[in-house]
């Protein structure tokens, strides 16, 4: 569970405080040093955008551009908490610095102190919208989205498995010391993906969760005669 406190005198300005937003930016891997790095508020050489033929100029400069690897990633803004950060003029004003010819993120947010809500340029509903107590419950998620390698934890990525026959293979266990190969039974395991490679052949994976370790399986082979396989792919 990650833990932020935020302390934030009196409220939000006005204009809100983008410093109030550094403990969740830092918790997400951003510094204000590169490779993922904060620049505070950047202004636009030229302050509009063009959408179709109509010229729609942007008037606020967001607190926060986010930048990963050199590539600017996302934005965030800070809002007073009686701001809405649903719709409106301050989210139709993030999209609109967002997709500007010197930004062109994917992603832009807005955070009013009291919860954090998160776009995506290409999608109407948000791809995050939740109260700030409540974030750690979807944090992989949101580090997933908005995070940075420096943050994930051992430098996984969130909700990555790795693969099941190799951490087998690495621990020995998948042949005995004969040479024979060990089987494996699992049982009541999700799957995942079923695909046809081959006329003949067809590949199953699934998602494997022990006590220790969890993983992703990928059997491969022909033998799915006797089901319904074949018929439904």
């Amino acid at each position: 569970m990650i833990s932020i406190c935020w302390t934030i005198p009196g409220g939000f300005s006005a204009r809100g405080s983008d410093r109030s937003l550094t403990p969740l930016l830092a918790a997400l891997g951003f510094s204000e040093t590169p490779p993922y790095r904060i620049i505070r508020s950047k202004r636009l050489e030229h302050p509009f955008v063009y959408i179709g033929t109509v010229k729609k100029n942007v008037t606020i400069i967001p607190d926060s551009l986010l930048e990963r690897d050199g590539e600017f990633a996302w934005i965030l803004d800070a809002k007073a908490p009686s701001e809405n950060i649903d719709s409106g003029k301050s989210v139709e004003q993030a999209y609109s610095y967002a997709i500007h010819r010197d930004i062109r993120t994917p992603l832009y947010g807005l955070c009013n102190g009291r919860k954090l809500v998160v776009f995506h340029v290409s999608e109407k509903p948000p791809v995050i919208d939740v109260p700030l107590q409540e974030i750690y419950k979807i944090w992989p998620m949101v580090l997933g989205i908005l995070g940075c390698r420096s943050a994930w934890p051992n430098g996984i990525p969130p909700g990555f498995s790795p693969d099941m026959g190799l951490s087998l293979a690495k621990a020995g266990l998948d042949r005995g010391e004969d040479g024979k190969k060990y089987w494996h039974m699992l049982m009541s395991d999700r799957v995942t993906t079923i695909a046809r490679i081959e006329d003949e052949v067809h590949s199953v994976s699934g998602t494997y969760g022990g006590r220790d370790t969890n993983g992703d399986l990928l059997f491969k082979g022909n033998d799915f005669s006797h089901t319904d396989l074949p018929s439904v792919l």
